[in-house]
């Protein structure tokens, strides 16, 4: 059979929760911007070359460059 719980202890325990829930909302946010602040994006300057499929792409920070029958291409990297 189930015990009988007061409105003060359920009310008490409820509180409780909604605090531990928001404590470790709060502790996930602070963290994870915290890391995204810390790992940087860095400054790579540095050039990488790729060929794929006998098409030469070329890597510039977050561009990629190629040229295809006499086109020049670039695109985005997400």
């Amino acid at each position: 059979m189930r015990q009988l719980i007061s409105r003060k202890d359920l009310e008490r325990k409820k509180r409780i929760n909604q605090l531990l829930i928001g404590i470790v909302l709060i502790g996930l946010m602070v963290l994870s911007t915290l890391g995204f602040a810390f790992s940087g994006r860095g400054d790579d300057d540095s050039i990488q070359v790729v060929e794929y499929k006998g098409v030469e792409y070329s890597r510039q920070g977050e561009q990629w460059y190629f040229n295809v029958q006499g086109m020049d291409f670039n695109t985005r990297y997400n």
